[in-house]
């Protein structure tokens, strides 16, 4: 990979001349050559000074797609060379995905395949910061995400709705949008695929999530699906939220009720959704 790019990057990160040299075992001139380097071979400026404070110009986001498909594949050539017997997947998870949706899958994997296989379950920011760095060969998410910075492929459209305890007085109901606010809400962290589809729901209805009686924020998945069973609070999200749970309902509200994608999500320009593919084959 040309180190240039590689320094742009880092570059990128920082934000800091001194500290990208620090990274790269550079020093501050040689990385500023590059940059220059850079600059002079495409005939654009991808970071200005404003006083002393470094800013990156519009270009420089163009650059940095380009240079983050070029890292990945060039990475990527060289684990496949040395694992092309067995092969070896890093695949990024929502939450939704990873504990209720994937499981059929990943079992036929470790069946038929020899290869290694690397799960992380995160919330959707997370998975995508770390796709970005070239960490995971691709995500498999809910939701709505930049389609025009990645390459994606849809794997299906799933039901958005509200879900509840059995014993809940919403059970199996369609009911009206403004009786949603008396209830306790039981929401996934800043930054999960369903608590931004819910938030924008909302929005678009001049609401939002503080407007519930109680507001309970949980990263756990898996706790947020005892509670409601508890009937201690509702919550929102997919239909197959509780396909395992005898215990739990769902309710509909026209406002949010809604089918959304799930979809597999790579860098753009790279072989990765290829690879995708076949983990699924």
């Amino acid at each position: 990979m040309d180190t240039r790019l590689n320094s742009f990057l880092v570059l990128c990160e920082t934000m800091n001349y001194r500290r990208t040299a620090e990274l790269l075992h550079l020093s501050q001139p040689a990385v500023t050559k590059q940059i220059k380097s850079l600059e002079a071979e495409y005939g654009v400026r991808l970071f200005i000074f404003d006083g002393r404070k470094l800013n990156r110009s519009k270009e420089s986001f163009i650059l940095e797609s380009y240079a983050n498909a070029q890292k990945a594949n060039y990475e990527n050539i060289l684990k496949d060379l040395k694992l092309s017997e067995k092969g070896h997947f890093k695949i990024g998870l929502t939450k939704t995905i990873g504990e209720y949706v994937i499981f059929d899958q990943i079992k036929t994997y470790l069946k038929d395949h020899k290869g290694d296989l690397d799960l992380l379950i995160d919330n959707t920011s997370s998975l995508f910061s770390m796709l970005r760095k070239n960490k995971l060969d691709f995500l498999i998410i809910e939701g709505k995400f930049e389609k025009e910075k990645y390459d994606y492929k849809l794997l299906s459209k799933e039901l958005f709705t509200g879900i509840c305890s059995k014993e809940h007085k919403f059970a199996n109901k369609e009911i009206s949008f403004d009786q949603i606010f008396k209830e306790n809400l039981l929401i996934r962290e800043t930054g999960s695929g369903s608590r931004n589809i819910l938030e924008g729901l909302l929005d678009l209805q001049g609401k939002s999530i503080k407007d519930f009686s109680r507001l309970v924020t949980i990263s756990s998945v898996h706790l947020i699906e005892e509670l409601v069973r508890e009937n201690l609070g509702i919550t929102f999200a997919y239909e197959k939220f509780k396909a395992k749970n005898p215990d739990l309902a769902s309710f509909k509200i026209k406002e949010i009720t809604n089918y959304f994608e799930f979809n597999l999500v790579c860098l753009k320009g790279t072989n990765a959704l290829y690879k995708a593919e076949r983990f699924f084959e």
